[in-house]
Protein backbone atom coordinates (compact mmCIF):
# COMPACT_ATOMS: atom_id res chain seq x y z
CA UNK A 1 0.00 0.00 0.00
CA UNK A 2 1.57 3.56 -0.88
CA UNK A 3 0.14 6.22 1.09
CA UNK A 4 1.70 9.77 0.85
CA UNK A 5 1.45 12.05 3.39
CA UNK A 6 1.17 15.96 2.81
CA UNK A 7 2.09 18.48 4.99
CA UNK A 8 3.61 22.39 4.84
CA UNK A 9 6.67 21.92 6.70
CA UNK A 10 8.27 18.60 7.52
CA UNK A 11 9.18 18.71 10.89
CA UNK A 12 8.42 22.39 12.16
CA UNK A 13 5.34 22.84 14.42
CA UNK A 14 2.84 21.08 15.72
CA UNK A 15 1.02 19.46 12.91
CA UNK A 16 4.65 18.79 11.20
CA UNK A 17 5.92 16.57 13.96
CA UNK A 18 2.69 14.59 14.46
CA UNK A 19 2.29 13.96 10.54
CA UNK A 20 6.10 13.04 10.33
CA UNK A 21 5.53 10.56 13.41
CA UNK A 22 2.87 8.70 11.32
CA UNK A 23 4.82 8.76 8.16
CA UNK A 24 8.19 7.06 10.13
CA UNK A 25 5.79 5.01 12.09
CA UNK A 26 3.88 3.29 9.25
CA UNK A 27 7.76 2.30 7.63
CA UNK A 28 8.17 0.62 10.71
CA UNK A 29 4.98 -1.66 10.44
CA UNK A 30 5.57 -2.46 6.77
CA UNK A 31 3.57 0.34 4.92
CA UNK A 32 5.10 2.18 1.68
CA UNK A 33 4.36 5.63 2.83
CA UNK A 34 6.07 8.84 1.95
CA UNK A 35 5.95 12.72 2.80
CA UNK A 36 5.79 15.71 0.37
CA UNK A 37 6.34 18.79 2.11
CA UNK A 38 7.32 22.31 0.86
CA UNK A 39 9.95 22.79 3.28
CA UNK A 40 12.13 20.10 4.21
CA UNK A 41 14.63 20.07 7.26
CA UNK A 42 16.15 16.83 6.65
CA UNK A 43 17.83 14.81 4.21
CA UNK A 44 15.33 11.94 4.54
CA UNK A 45 14.97 9.94 1.10
CA UNK A 46 11.25 9.24 1.51
CA UNK A 47 10.18 12.67 1.95
CA UNK A 48 9.70 14.51 -0.86
CA UNK A 49 9.93 18.46 -1.16
CA UNK A 50 7.18 19.87 -3.90
CA UNK A 51 8.73 20.12 -7.37
CA UNK A 52 8.99 23.41 -8.51
CA UNK A 53 11.04 24.78 -11.30
CA UNK A 54 12.79 28.22 -11.30
CA UNK A 55 9.40 30.51 -12.04
CA UNK A 56 7.55 28.61 -10.25
CA UNK A 57 9.59 29.62 -7.46
CA UNK A 58 10.16 33.49 -8.63
CA UNK A 59 5.94 33.30 -8.98
CA UNK A 60 5.62 31.67 -5.83
CA UNK A 61 7.28 34.47 -4.14
CA UNK A 62 5.79 37.45 -5.44
CA UNK A 63 1.70 35.40 -4.91
CA UNK A 64 2.21 33.90 -1.90
CA UNK A 65 0.90 36.96 0.53
CA UNK A 66 -2.25 35.79 -1.15
CA UNK A 67 -2.59 32.89 1.37
CA UNK A 68 -2.69 36.28 4.08
CA UNK A 69 -5.18 38.73 3.62
CA UNK A 70 -4.57 41.62 2.37
CA UNK A 71 -4.05 44.84 5.08
CA UNK A 72 -4.71 47.14 2.76
CA UNK A 73 -8.37 45.52 3.33
CA UNK A 74 -8.28 44.81 6.61
CA UNK A 75 -6.04 47.20 8.23
CA UNK A 76 -6.94 46.31 11.64
CA UNK A 77 -5.81 42.78 11.60
CA UNK A 78 -3.57 41.77 13.59
CA UNK A 79 -1.43 39.11 12.25
CA UNK A 80 -1.97 35.23 13.82
CA UNK A 81 -2.65 31.95 11.72
CA UNK A 82 -5.30 32.87 8.53
CA UNK A 83 -5.06 31.25 5.79
CA UNK A 84 -7.28 32.24 2.67
CA UNK A 85 -6.51 28.81 0.58
CA UNK A 86 -6.20 30.29 -2.64
CA UNK A 87 -2.16 29.61 -3.42
CA UNK A 88 -1.54 26.10 -4.59
CA UNK A 89 2.06 24.28 -5.06
CA UNK A 90 2.20 21.72 -8.29
CA UNK A 91 0.85 19.03 -5.73
CA UNK A 92 -1.56 17.75 -8.59
CA UNK A 93 1.19 17.00 -11.17
CA UNK A 94 3.69 14.83 -8.80
CA UNK A 95 0.43 13.01 -7.52
CA UNK A 96 0.13 11.82 -11.31
CA UNK A 97 3.89 10.67 -11.37
CA UNK A 98 3.35 9.09 -7.74
CA UNK A 99 0.25 7.32 -8.06
CA UNK A 100 -0.84 7.18 -4.47
CA UNK A 101 -3.45 4.30 -2.79
CA UNK A 102 -3.98 7.19 -0.45
CA UNK A 103 -3.38 10.67 0.32
CA UNK A 104 -3.22 11.60 3.78
CA UNK A 105 -3.70 15.29 4.44
CA UNK A 106 -2.50 17.16 7.05
CA UNK A 107 -1.80 21.09 7.88
CA UNK A 108 -2.12 22.63 4.44
CA UNK A 109 -1.35 26.48 5.21
CA UNK A 110 1.47 29.07 3.58
CA UNK A 111 0.10 27.95 0.12
CA UNK A 112 0.81 24.38 -0.07
CA UNK A 113 -2.59 23.09 -1.59
CA UNK A 114 -5.64 25.27 -2.44
CA UNK A 115 -9.52 24.43 -1.84
CA UNK A 116 -10.05 24.09 -5.20
CA UNK A 117 -6.88 22.08 -6.18
CA UNK A 118 -7.64 19.84 -3.01
CA UNK A 119 -11.13 19.06 -4.42
CA UNK A 120 -9.19 17.94 -7.64
CA UNK A 121 -7.39 14.84 -5.89
CA UNK A 122 -8.20 11.53 -7.26
CA UNK A 123 -7.28 9.62 -4.98
CA UNK A 124 -9.17 8.44 -1.65
CA UNK A 125 -8.03 11.37 0.58
CA UNK A 126 -7.81 10.74 4.38
CA UNK A 127 -7.50 14.38 5.97
CA UNK A 128 -6.26 14.59 9.62
CA UNK A 129 -7.26 17.62 10.98
CA UNK A 130 -4.89 19.63 13.17
CA UNK A 131 -6.61 22.74 13.81
CA UNK A 132 -9.94 24.02 12.35
CA UNK A 133 -9.32 25.87 9.46
CA UNK A 134 -10.93 22.68 7.30
CA UNK A 135 -14.23 24.47 8.53
CA UNK A 136 -13.91 27.71 8.95
CA UNK A 137 -13.45 30.78 6.59
CA UNK A 138 -9.86 31.25 7.29
CA UNK A 139 -8.79 31.40 10.60
CA UNK A 140 -6.92 28.02 12.04
CA UNK A 141 -8.77 28.51 15.74
CA UNK A 142 -11.79 30.35 15.96
CA UNK A 143 -11.43 31.17 20.11
CA UNK A 144 -14.87 32.28 20.98
CA UNK A 145 -16.67 32.74 17.56
CA UNK A 146 -19.10 30.34 16.02
CA UNK A 147 -19.80 32.04 12.73
CA UNK A 148 -18.59 28.79 11.10
CA UNK A 149 -21.58 27.23 11.94
CA UNK A 150 -23.70 29.03 9.51
CA UNK A 151 -20.96 30.48 7.06
CA UNK A 152 -18.33 32.98 8.39
CA UNK A 153 -18.43 37.01 7.86
CA UNK A 154 -18.17 39.73 9.91
CA UNK A 155 -14.54 38.42 10.91
CA UNK A 156 -13.78 39.21 14.47
CA UNK A 157 -10.09 37.73 14.08
CA UNK A 158 -9.95 40.10 10.72
CA UNK A 159 -11.66 43.29 12.55
CA UNK A 160 -14.17 42.79 9.78
CA UNK A 161 -17.89 44.69 10.10
CA UNK A 162 -18.45 43.13 6.38
CA UNK A 163 -21.12 40.74 6.52
CA UNK A 164 -19.52 39.56 2.91
CA UNK A 165 -15.78 39.52 3.79
CA UNK A 166 -12.89 37.21 2.70
CA UNK A 167 -13.85 35.31 5.42
CA UNK A 168 -17.50 34.61 4.18
CA UNK A 169 -16.02 33.70 0.83
CA UNK A 170 -13.48 31.21 1.71
CA UNK A 171 -16.35 28.85 3.55
CA UNK A 172 -18.17 29.78 0.74
CA UNK A 173 -15.29 27.61 -1.77
CA UNK A 174 -15.00 25.32 0.28
CA UNK A 175 -18.40 24.35 1.35
CA UNK A 176 -18.85 24.41 -2.77
CA UNK A 177 -15.50 23.02 -4.18
CA UNK A 178 -15.67 20.17 -1.06
CA UNK A 179 -19.18 18.49 -1.92
CA UNK A 180 -18.12 15.42 -3.55
CA UNK A 181 -15.13 14.42 -2.29
CA UNK A 182 -13.83 10.63 -1.64
CA UNK A 183 -12.72 11.56 2.10
CA UNK A 184 -13.03 10.58 5.74
CA UNK A 185 -11.90 12.88 7.98
CA UNK A 186 -9.57 12.17 11.63
CA UNK A 187 -9.51 14.11 14.10
CA UNK A 188 -6.78 13.69 16.99
CA UNK A 189 -9.17 14.97 19.48
CA UNK A 190 -13.05 14.31 20.47
CA UNK A 191 -13.66 18.29 20.67
CA UNK A 192 -12.57 18.79 16.82
CA UNK A 193 -14.33 15.71 15.86
CA UNK A 194 -17.83 17.33 17.38
CA UNK A 195 -16.66 21.14 15.37
CA UNK A 196 -16.76 18.92 12.19
CA UNK A 197 -19.53 16.82 12.82
CA UNK A 198 -21.81 20.06 13.09
CA UNK A 199 -19.84 21.67 10.10
CA UNK A 200 -22.03 22.46 7.22
CA UNK A 201 -18.59 22.17 4.68
CA UNK A 202 -17.29 18.51 6.00
CA UNK A 203 -19.70 17.41 8.45
CA UNK A 204 -21.34 14.72 5.94
CA UNK A 205 -17.98 13.21 5.71
CA UNK A 206 -17.16 10.34 8.17
CA UNK A 207 -14.95 11.31 10.64
CA UNK A 208 -13.16 8.86 12.88
CA UNK A 209 -11.00 9.95 16.33
CA UNK A 210 -7.02 8.81 16.25
CA UNK A 211 -4.77 10.37 18.59
CA UNK A 212 -1.63 11.73 17.26
CA UNK A 213 1.43 8.92 17.63
CA UNK A 214 4.56 9.16 19.57
CA UNK A 215 7.55 7.06 20.07
CA UNK A 216 7.44 5.80 23.41
CA UNK A 217 10.74 4.44 23.38
CA UNK A 218 12.40 8.21 22.67
CA UNK A 219 9.63 9.89 25.10
CA UNK A 220 10.57 7.61 28.48
CA UNK A 221 11.14 8.93 32.25
CA UNK A 222 14.86 9.74 32.37
CA UNK A 223 16.55 10.05 35.79
CA UNK A 224 15.77 13.29 36.90
CA UNK A 225 18.94 13.93 38.32
CA UNK A 226 20.80 12.61 34.90
CA UNK A 227 18.31 15.09 32.64
CA UNK A 228 19.27 18.00 35.38
CA UNK A 229 23.18 17.24 34.88
CA UNK A 230 22.85 17.38 30.70
CA UNK A 231 20.90 20.33 30.71
CA UNK A 232 22.32 22.65 33.68
CA UNK A 233 19.44 23.07 35.09
CA UNK A 234 19.24 23.12 39.27
CA UNK A 235 19.31 20.03 41.32
CA UNK A 236 17.66 21.13 44.42
CA UNK A 237 14.80 23.44 42.67
CA UNK A 238 11.15 22.43 42.05
CA UNK A 239 10.90 22.90 38.41
CA UNK A 240 7.92 23.83 36.34
CA UNK A 241 7.98 23.59 32.87
CA UNK A 242 6.51 25.47 29.94
CA UNK A 243 7.11 25.36 26.28
CA UNK A 244 5.66 26.18 22.82
CA UNK A 245 6.57 26.58 19.32
CA UNK A 246 5.95 30.35 20.22
CA UNK A 247 5.79 31.38 23.95
CA UNK A 248 4.15 34.35 23.20
CA UNK A 249 1.32 32.87 20.86
CA UNK A 250 -1.75 34.55 23.05
CA UNK A 251 -3.44 30.83 22.65
CA UNK A 252 -0.99 28.95 24.20
CA UNK A 253 -2.21 30.71 27.22
CA UNK A 254 1.18 31.93 29.21
CA UNK A 255 -0.40 35.11 30.37
CA UNK A 256 -2.65 32.92 32.15
CA UNK A 257 0.52 30.66 33.58
CA UNK A 258 2.01 34.28 35.14
CA UNK A 259 -1.55 35.19 36.75
CA UNK A 260 -1.02 31.58 38.60
CA UNK A 261 2.48 31.81 39.34
CA UNK A 262 1.89 34.95 41.14
CA UNK A 263 -1.24 33.29 43.08
CA UNK A 264 1.49 30.57 44.51
CA UNK A 265 2.25 30.95 47.60
CA UNK A 266 6.24 31.95 47.93
CA UNK A 267 8.71 28.85 47.60
CA UNK A 268 11.97 29.85 47.54
CA UNK A 269 12.66 26.45 46.25
CA UNK A 270 10.26 26.62 43.26
CA UNK A 271 12.12 27.95 39.50
CA UNK A 272 10.37 28.15 36.24
CA UNK A 273 11.50 26.34 32.56
CA UNK A 274 10.53 27.75 29.69
CA UNK A 275 11.25 26.31 25.75
CA UNK A 276 10.13 27.95 22.65
CA UNK A 277 10.53 31.13 20.99
CA UNK A 278 10.60 34.72 22.83
CA UNK A 279 10.70 34.80 26.75
CA UNK A 280 7.62 36.82 28.09
CA UNK A 281 7.81 39.02 30.93
CA UNK A 282 6.35 36.91 34.54
CA UNK A 283 4.08 38.62 36.71
CA UNK A 284 6.18 37.36 39.98
CA UNK A 285 10.16 38.06 40.59
CA UNK A 286 10.25 33.59 40.31
CA UNK A 287 13.44 32.47 38.56
CA UNK A 288 12.68 31.40 34.75
CA UNK A 289 15.08 29.09 32.82
CA UNK A 290 14.84 29.87 29.13
CA UNK A 291 16.72 26.97 27.47
CA UNK A 292 15.14 28.32 23.73
CA UNK A 293 14.04 26.23 20.91
CA UNK A 294 14.44 21.99 21.09
CA UNK A 295 14.13 20.24 17.88
CA UNK A 296 15.81 17.18 19.02
CA UNK A 297 13.14 14.64 20.75
CA UNK A 298 15.65 12.94 22.96
CA UNK A 299 16.49 16.25 24.39
CA UNK A 300 13.37 17.09 24.83
CA UNK A 301 13.01 14.02 26.66
CA UNK A 302 15.34 14.86 29.26
CA UNK A 303 13.57 17.93 29.37
CA UNK A 304 10.13 16.82 30.48
CA UNK A 305 12.27 14.24 32.43
CA UNK A 306 13.87 17.11 34.71
CA UNK A 307 10.53 19.11 35.32
CA UNK A 308 8.25 18.21 38.29
CA UNK A 309 5.29 19.21 36.05
CA UNK A 310 4.61 20.55 32.76
CA UNK A 311 1.92 23.15 32.84
CA UNK A 312 -0.03 23.90 29.13
CA UNK A 313 -2.88 26.77 30.00
CA UNK A 314 -3.93 26.74 26.49
CA UNK A 315 -7.18 28.83 25.90
CA UNK A 316 -8.11 26.16 22.85
CA UNK A 317 -6.08 23.44 22.05
CA UNK A 318 -6.52 20.13 19.87
CA UNK A 319 -4.28 17.75 21.15
CA UNK A 320 -0.90 19.74 21.98
CA UNK A 321 2.23 17.33 21.48
CA UNK A 322 3.81 18.80 24.24
CA UNK A 323 1.31 17.48 26.98
CA UNK A 324 1.38 14.01 25.19
CA UNK A 325 5.24 14.41 25.28
CA UNK A 326 5.37 15.31 29.11
CA UNK A 327 2.80 12.89 30.19
CA UNK A 328 5.06 9.80 28.54
CA UNK A 329 7.82 10.88 30.14
CA UNK A 330 5.97 10.12 32.80
CA UNK A 331 5.62 14.45 34.39
CA UNK A 332 2.59 15.30 35.35
CA UNK A 333 0.71 17.66 33.26
CA UNK A 334 -2.09 20.84 34.32
CA UNK A 335 -4.21 22.49 31.81
CA UNK A 336 -7.61 23.85 31.65
CA UNK A 337 -10.54 21.87 30.41
CA UNK A 338 -10.66 23.01 27.00
CA UNK A 339 -10.68 21.67 23.30
CA UNK A 340 -8.62 18.04 23.24
CA UNK A 341 -7.24 18.36 26.67
CA UNK A 342 -9.53 16.13 28.54
CA UNK A 343 -8.12 13.27 26.11
CA UNK A 344 -5.21 13.73 27.27
CA UNK A 345 -5.22 14.51 30.98
CA UNK A 346 -6.71 12.25 33.44
CA UNK A 347 -8.04 14.85 36.07
CA UNK A 348 -6.09 13.95 39.71
CA UNK A 349 -4.81 10.51 37.92
CA UNK A 350 -1.91 11.85 35.69
CA UNK A 351 -2.62 15.84 36.44
CA UNK A 352 -4.96 18.00 37.12
CA UNK A 353 -7.59 20.24 34.45
CA UNK A 354 -8.43 23.48 36.08
CA UNK A 355 -11.35 25.39 35.25
CA UNK A 356 -11.16 27.33 31.38
CA UNK A 357 -9.35 30.59 31.66
CA UNK A 358 -9.66 30.48 35.68
CA UNK A 359 -5.87 31.20 36.83
CA UNK A 360 -6.47 30.42 40.58
CA UNK A 361 -7.82 27.16 39.85
CA UNK A 362 -4.82 26.69 37.60
CA UNK A 363 -2.67 27.77 40.64
CA UNK A 364 -3.94 25.31 42.97
CA UNK A 365 -3.41 22.43 39.74
CA UNK A 366 0.04 22.90 40.10
CA UNK A 367 0.64 23.21 43.67
CA UNK A 368 -1.73 19.77 43.85
CA UNK A 369 0.26 18.57 41.17
CA UNK A 370 3.37 19.16 42.83
CA UNK A 371 2.00 16.99 45.43
CA UNK A 372 0.63 14.15 44.21
CA UNK A 373 3.92 14.25 41.86
CA UNK A 374 4.98 10.16 42.00
CA UNK A 375 1.85 8.90 41.89
CA UNK A 376 0.83 11.02 38.59
CA UNK A 377 3.55 10.49 36.81
CA UNK A 378 3.40 6.43 36.79
CA UNK A 379 -0.62 6.63 35.90
CA UNK A 380 0.38 9.32 33.19
CA UNK A 381 3.41 6.83 31.59
CA UNK A 382 1.29 3.64 31.65
CA UNK A 383 -1.48 5.46 30.00
CA UNK A 384 0.30 7.35 27.45
CA UNK A 385 2.22 4.32 26.31
CA UNK A 386 -1.52 2.19 26.20
CA UNK A 387 -2.62 5.26 24.25
CA UNK A 388 -0.02 6.65 21.87
CA UNK A 389 2.34 4.35 21.01
CA UNK A 390 3.05 5.13 17.35
CA UNK A 391 3.16 1.36 16.46
CA UNK A 392 -0.48 1.14 17.84
CA UNK A 393 -1.69 4.63 16.38
CA UNK A 394 -0.02 3.38 12.76
CA UNK A 395 -1.74 0.26 12.42
CA UNK A 396 -4.94 2.37 13.13
CA UNK A 397 -4.32 4.36 10.02
CA UNK A 398 -3.13 1.64 7.90
CA UNK A 399 -6.68 -0.22 9.12
CA UNK A 400 -8.57 2.52 7.78
CA UNK A 401 -6.78 3.24 4.65
CA UNK A 402 -7.74 -0.63 4.04
CA UNK A 403 -11.08 0.04 4.55
CA UNK A 404 -11.62 2.95 2.49
CA UNK A 405 -9.65 2.18 -0.61
CA UNK A 406 -11.91 0.75 -3.54
CA UNK A 407 -15.05 2.99 -2.20
CA UNK A 408 -16.30 5.68 -4.47
CA UNK A 409 -17.52 8.12 -1.45
CA UNK A 410 -16.40 8.74 2.11
CA UNK A 411 -19.73 10.26 2.80
CA UNK A 412 -22.23 8.66 5.06
CA UNK A 413 -25.68 8.32 4.37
Amino acid sequence: MKALHINTDESRGGAARSANRLYAAQRIVGTDARMLVLRRSTRDPNVDSVPLNRLQRLIRRRVIHLDRPSKRAYPEYRGGDWSTGRVSTPVLGYLERARPDVVNLHWLGGGMLSVEALARIRAPIVWTLHDMWAVTGGCHYAGSCVLYRTGCGSCPQLRSTQPRDISASTWERKRRSWRDLNLTIVTPSRWLADIVKESPILGGYRTEVIPNAIDTQVFRPFNAAFARDVLRLPQDKTLILFGAQHIDDERKGFAYLSKALAILPERDDVELVLFGVSQPALETNLKAHHVGTIDNDRLLALLYSAADVFVAPSVQDNLPNTVMEALTCGTPSVGFHIGGMPDLIDHQQSGYLARPLDAEDLAHGISWSLANRAALGEHARAEAVSRYDSMQIAARYVGLYTEIIGDRFGRVS
